[in-house]
C-alpha cells in the first residue's frame, strides 16, 4: 500500500543494528530527528535523507523521547531518557554541543525513575514524565521545577 521514500541509516553501533527509540519532525517537516537505545541522537534532512548532525549526550543511556522545540529563538532538540536528564541541542549553525543538560534527579522533587516522555510549551515550560507516574513542569529559563503531579495515589501520600 505504501512505498519507501527514504531509508535513514546511521544508528548501527559497532556494526550491529541498534533499536530506534524515538523520532520526531520539526514544524516544517524538513528535519527528522531520531534516537537509539545507546543514546545517539541524529538529525536528518527529511527530503533527501542526508545526515545533518549527530549529538552526544556524554552518556550511553537510552533516549526515550525527542521533540524539536524553539527555545530562546534557537531551534533545538530536546531529549529525555534513562539517565533522568533533560538535554537541549541546537540544530542550526556550527555549534553542536549540548546547551542545556539538567539532572532532574538532583532537583528537589524531580524524577527518580527513568523519564519516558516530554512536551514543550513555549516560551520556556517543559513537562516531563517518568516511569513511576510522576509529571514535572520545568522552567527552562530558571533551570528549576515549577510544579509536579503524581498519577500513583500511594506516591502522592508519601
Amino acid at each position: 500500500t505504501g512505498y519507501r521514500v527514504h531509508e535513514f541509516v546511521g544508528h548501527d553501533d559497532r556494526n550491529a543494528p541498534s533499536a530506534i527509540t524515538s523520532a520526531a519532525f520539526d514544524s516544517s517537516f524538513r528535519k527528522l530527528v531520531s534516537s537509539n537505545e545507546s543514546g545517539k541522537i541524529l538529525v536528518w534532512n527529511y527530503n533527501n535523507g542526508q545526515l545533518l548532525a549527530e549529538f552526544n549526550k556524554g552518556t550511553a543511556s537510552e533516549v526515550s523521547r525527542l521533540q524539536l522545540v524553539d527555545y530562546r529563538s534557537i531551534a533545538c532538540v530536546a531529549s529525555v531518557g534513562w539517565d533522568r536528564k533533560i538535554f537541549l541541542f541546537p540544530t542550526e549553525g556550527e555549534e553542536s554541543d549540548v546547551i542545556y543538560p539538567m539532572d532532574t534527579a538532583w532537583s528537589e522533587g524531580g524524577h527518580t525513575e527513568d523519564m519516558t516522555s516530554l512536551a514543550f510549551c513555549a516560551p520556556h515550560t517543559l513537562a516531563t514524565a517518568s516511569f513511576d507516574g510522576k509529571v514535572v513542569l520545568w522552567n527552562l529559563n530558571a533551570g528549576c521545577k515549577m510544579n509536579s503531579f503524581c498519577t500513583n495515589p500511594q506516591d502522592a501520600q508519601a
